[in-house]
């Protein structure tokens, strides 16, 4: 994999030791495809609080399933794309690493935690989650302005940082913009309650896109908030 401009480039062994080797105290949450860590970059005498996100291999049987070097190009070329890595509730990019087929990246973000956590450890008081809905909002109506959908808007998917500002921060499902066409049809893998029932099948826990629209993530969000309330 080619070194991406103005990223930093780390290998498997520096991310085990931001991490303190993936440990359990730093642990945060599975994502669709690996897992996600608080992390410590050690600057002289200064650290710096970050957020590392590895990829695993899926464990869920999906059909034409996107191989993980390719999300992670994609990951790259969205978080690096000028049209959009302005907006302040998108992650920033550090670096990333591609080694012998261990992926991960390196993310410019001090977590509290995701908001499913925060839901489910009910300690998320309301003035918090209105900032979170309506700063994700403006950053669903940015995405949708360059023609991007993320198909499956998730609280496991929304870091909340320290100041309570939401930061979308994975991208699994994420088609048009900078990626071309929105395919007509495709097989994925989505949670029931945040995939848009207006485009998706749901046949057990497969989920198959039909004719993905560019408000295909307003029910998902509306779900989302819904379950926050």
């Amino acid at each position: 994999m080619e070194s991406a401009s103005g990223l930093d480039v780390y290998t498997y062994e520096e991310l085990e030791s931001i991490t303190k080797g993936f440990s359990t105290e730093n642990f945060i949450r599975d994502t669709q495809f690996g897992k996600v860590f608080r992390g410590k970059i050690q600057h002289g005498l200064g650290t710096q609080e970050v957020t590392v996100k590895i990829w695993e291999d899926c464990k869920i049987s999906v059909h034409n399933r996107k191989p993980q070097e390719s999300r992670l190009r994609d990951e790259i070329k969205l978080l690096t794309n000028s049209g959009v890595n302005w907006l302040p509730n998108l992650v920033k990019l550090i670096g990333y690493c591609c080694e012998n087929g261990r992926l991960g990246v390196v993310y410019q973000l001090q977590p509290l935690d995701t908001v499913e956590n925060l839901l489910i450890q009910d300690d998320f008081k309301w003035i918090a989650r209105i900032k979170v809905a309506l700063g994700f909002a403006h950053t669903l109506e940015v995405l949708h302005g360059q023609e991007l959908l993320l198909r499956n808007v998730d609280g496991n998917h929304i870091m909340v940082d320290k100041a309570f500002n939401p930061i979308l921060f994975d991208f699994s499902m994420l088609v048009g913009g900078v990626f071309g066409g929105i395919p007509q049809k495709e097989y994925f893998w989505g949670r029931r309650a945040y995939v848009d029932p207006y485009i998706c099948k749901i046949e057990a826990m497969v989920v198959v896109s039909e004719a993905t629209t560019n408000q295909s993530p307003i029910p998902t969000y509306g779900a989302l908030i819904g379950k926050s309330a």
